[in-house]
């Protein structure tokens, strides 16, 4: 029986990181599914929505002890550093809500698991590493539409732009590679989303 515990204490236990601005019923669906399971899930609602959206969202998943919400919301723009603030204020609220998980994977409202959670625990059990989804601007293909390399050049008008010649999109890491992430943003926010943009957290190109 302590072999059993020793196990299920050492499991895998996934803390997912949601950036969302709409469709307030599918985030709740999308939250409950997740952390039914017994892994976490931390949100960011993008200010700029509704505030009715993100009340129904808070009163539904409020009373569940699995889900935390980013402490600041914020103003989030396609492409910008907001996203990457956006993201470390959610990680930042999983780290300090959920001691338990030992890793964190981001996700959109618009993401659906093609696997089951057995298998994602099994699969990272297994393998003691981060996984991050990276792109060289020039060389992949990951833009298929519009502009290319004026998006390096072009200074926007109104609002900053996140402009990267490596593109990291999506992560999945351990709690150990979390660390000086979010110590290093707690007393500096927006230099923090500017540094963090060239390592393991989303930003949009």
């Amino acid at each position: 029986m302590d072999a059993f515990y020793w196990i299920v204490e050492h499991m895998s236990r996934i803390a997912f990181i949601l950036l969302c601005h709409k469709d307030p019923k599918a985030i709740i669906d999308q939250a409950e599914r997740l952390t039914a399971v017994g892994d976490y899930i931390s949100i960011h609602f993008d200010a700029r929505a509704k505030p009715e959206h993100f009340a129904m969202i808070k009163e539904a998943l409020g009373p569940n002890p699995n889900v935390a919400f980013a402490k600041k919301r914020i103003k989030c723009g396609w492409g910008e550093w907001s996203l990457v603030e956006a993201s470390l204020y959610a990680v930042e609220a999983a780290t300090e809500a959920f001691p338990r998980a030992t890793h964190f994977y981001m996700l959109s409202g618009d993401c659906m698991s093609v696997k089951t959670a057995e298998y994602a625990h099994e699969f990272l059990d297994s393998n003691d590493c981060d996984f991050i989804e990276s792109f060289d601007f020039f060389s992949s293909d990951w833009i298929k539409t519009g502009i290319k390399e004026e998006r390096l050049e072009v200074v926007p008008v109104f609002r900053p732009v996140c402009r990267l010649a490596k593109l990291q999109l999506w992560f999945h890491i351990m709690r150990r590679s979390l660390g000086s992430g979010v110590e290093y943003h707690r007393p500096r926010p927006a230099s923090a989303a500017h540094a963090m943009s060239a390592g393991v957290f989303r930003c949009n190109s």
